[in-house]
């Protein structure tokens, strides 16, 4: 297997457009790495260019500690899966798995032997004689990785290979591909725009936006610290909530106020608040806040003791009209009205939250987030 190391890679188009700012990342031998972010962000570019089919406008890209820039693709001992498996048609599953290791002449029974392996791996030995056009989409893809696996490559390279599945086709596949990572030991280097998909399968997640990488680490350390309001909004199903405030001093206290609410920050917040102000005002602030840390008034989970709730007239919670209700079977998510902001809270099935009906909410703000609304960068 292969450990990579990116230093000060980028890549710039022609007429100076920068698809990759420079990147430094260090993927550890055997490591699973998922490099997520939306549609344009320079994720399928930076894996190109791992992969050798992309040339390095800057920078250092080193395979096991030797320097690659200029090394073909065919030389770099990598295999990619495409988003579009790119099996040929009229070839057998056999034949389309063999043909990379008879390009490069090795023995028959070399050949026989591995394909049969990885078939085995994969649970394609009843299909080893059928075309692709007489396969599923995911036996399809399955294909494709018994393509790629058969050749013992040091680096696996991963190119949305799943978004052509149906959700159900989509799940089971992400779970064999976790399995052949454990059997393998691999270092395996997966693109998605999927952030379900990158969180379930990472060892890390490398998180980037406009080319840029904003965040890496584990998955949950990217979930519960994100290092700014992108992260925080992109990394989560549904999205982390955001509600503009004002910040009121009171005394030694503070306060994030809006037309809804009234709420007095607790000592994490004030201390990190303040240790981020750099002698300067802030007047304003972003309160981040996940939909299944906001809780109902009827909810078994709201009667626990929650540190500084929302609070209004009526008491511990706040006034908020439901819009709209998503029945998921074991969740329920809510989206409802909150002054000019809209909330998504996950609720118990149990609930009695209907739509155009005014329900009062609880938000847990031991697990808020703040963000500076000029730059994003998380606060506290």
């Amino acid at each position: 297997m292969a450990d990579v190391e990116l230093d000060g890679v980028t890549k710039i188009y022609a007429g100076g457009v920068q698809a990759v700012a420079p990147t430094n990342l260090s993927i550890g031998d055997g490591e699973f790495v998922v490099l997520v972010g939306p549609s344009g962000c320079g994720k399928s570019t930076l894996l190109r260019m791992i992969a050798g089919l992309e040339t390095i406008s800057g920078g250092t890209l080193k395979l096991d500690g030797k320097v690659v820039n200029n090394t073909p693709a065919r030389d770099r001992d990598v295999a990619m899966v495409f988003q579009n498996y790119a099996l040929y048609p009229h070839m057998t599953v056999r034949d389309n798995m063999a043909f990379a290791l008879k390009m490069r002449h090795a023995p028959k029974a070399e050949i026989g032997s591995r394909v049969t392996e990885a078939a085995e791996m994969l649970g394609l030995t009843q299909y080893l004689e059928r075309k692709p056009a007489a396969l599923s989409g995911g036996q399809r893809q399955r294909v494709a990785l018994g393509r790629a696996i058969v050749r013992h490559p040091k680096l696996f390279l991963f190119d949305e290979p799943l978004s052509n599945l149906d959700a159900k086709l989509r799940v089971s596949t992400r779970a064999e591909l976790i399995r052949l990572h454990r059997r393998l030991k691999a270092t395996m280097i997966y693109v998605t725009h999927d952030q379900t998909e990158a969180m379930s399968m990472g060892d890390r997640l490398v998180v980037l936006r406009d080319g840029t990488v904003q965040q890496v680490g584990t998955p949950l350390e990217i979930y519960n610290n994100p290092t700014n309001q992108f992260v925080a909004g992109f990394v989560g199903s549904p999205p982390m909530n955001f509600i503009t405030c004002d910040v009121r001093r009171d005394g030694d206290s503070l306060r994030l106020v809006n037309e809804s609410f009234d709420i007095p920050l607790d000592e994490k917040h004030r201390i990190a608040l303040d240790a981020r102000r750099d002698g300067t005002s802030i007047e304003q602030i972003v309160l981040g806040i996940r939909p299944e840390d906001i809780h109902e008034r009827n909810d078994d989970n709201a009667n626990r003791e929650v540190a500084n709730p929302f609070v209004d007239d009526a008491g511990d919670f706040v006034k908020t009209q439901v819009l709209f209700i998503e029945p998921l079977g074991s969740e329920v998510l809510a989206t409802c009205a909150l002054g000019d902001y809209e909330i998504v809270a996950r609720l118990s099935p149990r609930t009695a939250a209907r739509a155009d009906a005014a329900i009062e909410l609880k938000f847990d703000m031991t697990q808020a987030k703040l963000f500076e609304p000029a730059t994003g960068a998380t606060l506290g």
